[in-house]
């Protein structure tokens, strides 16, 4: 079931967003994720965040802005099963375009994307991680 955030699960948002962008993100220092820990969870309930529960429990969730994908994040638990695939659906069920950013080094969620229809525009350097990351776009077809 997907669903708009409420403020009732917004500390479960919050720590499948930390867990998983440590578990994805090895590359990267977990300093910067935690340094920004405060700030996404400021952002929270203010952005266009969609969330997947199975029975009341947050199993993944999809922050989106005016199309570009903010995120996408899954419990590692509830990996692999339909879940990402399902919000990634439902996005583009909203939107025509869709775009986002992938770094280079995280294969799985590169070839996801790509999996999903996604096209690589760009490669571009990430300024606060001095990590590559694509920019991805996706453009459903109208014909």
């Amino acid at each position: 079931m997907i669903q708009r955030l409420t403020d009732k699960y917004i500390d479960d948002v919050i720590k499948i967003w930390l867990n998983e962008n440590l578990n994805a993100h090895d590359f990267i220092d977990k300093d910067y994720f935690i340094k920004n820990y405060d700030i996404v969870r400021e952002m929270l309930p203010k952005a266009e965040v969609y969330i997947c529960k199975e029975n009341k429990n947050v199993i993944g969730f999809i922050g989106i802005d005016n199309g570009y994908i903010a995120g996408l994040f899954v419990s590692d638990k509830y990996k692999r099963k339909g879940i990402g695939s399902n919000l990634i659906g439902f996005a583009k069920d909203k939107y025509e375009k869709l775009s986002l950013h992938v770094f280079k080094e995280n294969n799985n969620a590169l070839n996801f994307y790509l999996k999903h229809g996604f096209k690589i525009i760009s490669k571009e350097i990430n300024e606060d991680t001095n990590h590559y990351e694509y920019l991805m776009e996706y453009k459903k077809d109208l014909t």
